[in-house]
């Protein structure tokens, strides 16, 4: 393929010193060359190459604009899924900070106080019915586990 600027250039230049040449009745040596056929023909292949060229290059950005446009719409949709779990999350710190910043009461059961013998296997001190204060706790909305249960 040959350079598309430098036969434009001659056939410019070419077809300029024929017309100030036609205007003193005569003909421009410089014309005949540039304008040989196979400069002609050539310089259309060139132009035709070009086209085809830019025919690809204008599928291919129609393309990049495809898949753009998909791209675009993929981050949107991720940005919103983000700004929904932010949303949650904040909500769940208010709730957490709500729940640890609250004071329950519970009327717990009754206990006993008891002083064992020295050398018995139950330890002195206060003692209460398991069952009794869990009903106790459960009514507060409370879960009481106890480790190793």
């Amino acid at each position: 393929m040959t350079d598309i600027t430098e036969l434009t250039a001659k056939l410019k230049a070419a077809a300029l010193d024929e017309i100030m040449c036609r205007e003193a009745c005569d003909t421009s040596d410089a014309w005949h060359d540039a304008a040989s056929p196979e400069n002609v023909l050539a310089l259309t292949e060139a132009l035709e190459a070009a086209e085809e060229l830019n025919k690809h290059l204008d599928l291919a950005v129609r393309k990049a604009e495809v898949v753009s446009e998909k791209l675009r719409v993929r981050a949107e949709a991720f940005e919103a899924t983000m700004i929904a779990a932010k949303d949650r999350a904040q909500a769940a710190q208010s709730r957490i900070a709500e729940l640890e910043a609250r004071t329950l009461a519970v009327k717990l059961p009754p206990y006993s106080f008891f002083d064992f013998k020295l050398g018995s296997h139950h330890a002195s001190g206060a003692y209460v019915n398991l069952e009794a204060m869990n009903k106790e706790l459960a009514k507060a909305g409370i879960k009481l586990q106890i480790e190793g249960e």
